[in-house]
Parts: structure tokens; sequence; C-alpha cells
């Protein structure tokens, strides 16, 4: 496999925000470039930093929560992610399950992919999962 870059996008609803700025800081402190839309700058075009991120990602955490599940934007980010994954074979799509979702509940198209069920984890201990994971597969 070729060498995959550091740039991650989380994918997440507002309900799941604190979890998404802990993985994100977690990731950060592990080298990888975790964006998140806390990244956005006042007076910046929020539009602009979302689609350069969303674009230009290597690595996608799909946070897969029962809202998430519903959100008609998590599957535009999903599809984006799927679309880069189809084009560059070392974009990853990394699935995670939080807040009691099954894998069986998740898009079929997304249970293709190994993932990290988050059940039961506290977020600091999900967060230092999936850092362990993306350490091993990006070293």
């Amino acid at each position: 496999m070729g060498e995959m870059g550091r740039r991650v996008f989380l994918s997440y609803v507002r309900q799941d925000a604190e979890l998404a700025n802990v993985i994100a800081d977690r990731l950060g402190r592990a080298g990888f470039d975790a964006w998140s839309d806390r990244r956005v700058q006042v007076g910046e075009l929020w539009e602009d930093a979302f689609e350069d991120a969303v674009r230009n990602a290597d690595i996608y955490i799909i946070l897969a929560s029962p809202e998430a599940l519903e959100s008609n934007a998590s599957f535009f980010e999903i599809g984006i992610a799927l679309g880069r994954v189809a084009m560059e074979k070392h974009v990853r799509v990394v699935p995670v399950l939080v807040r009691g979702v099954k894998w069986m509940e998740l898009p079929k198209v997304l249970r293709r992919y190994a993932g990290i069920d988050g059940s039961g984890m506290s977020p600091a201990e999900l967060a230092d999962e999936i850092g362990a994971a993306l350490a091993a597969v990006a070293a």
C-alpha cells in the first residue's frame, strides 16, 4: 500500500461535537491534521474551508450516531469520501459506531470498511482507540 497521508476529516453531527473535539485534539497530538468545523476562523468563508477539508482529506472518520444516520449532510460527506476512495486508493474511510449504533444499522456501503465500535467507551478512550488505529496504518 502507498503511504497514507495524515489529513483527517471528521464527519459528525452537532450532537457529537464534544466527541469530535476530543478526537480532533487526540489526533492532533499524534501528528494528524484533523479538521472539524471548529477550525473555521471568524470572517473566514465557511463553505470554502469545508470544501477544501472534505475534498483533500486522506482519512475520513465517520462518527455514526443515530442522528448522523438520519442526516443529509452526513450522507453528503460520506458520498464525497466514497468517491475519493474510488479515485484514490490511499484514501481511507473509517466508520466509528457511537451512542448505540450497531454495524447492521450502517448503510451497506459503509459496512464494507473495517471500523471501530465505540460502544461503552468514554470519549477519551474512543479517541485513543482511533488514534492508535490510524497511527498503526500510517506508520
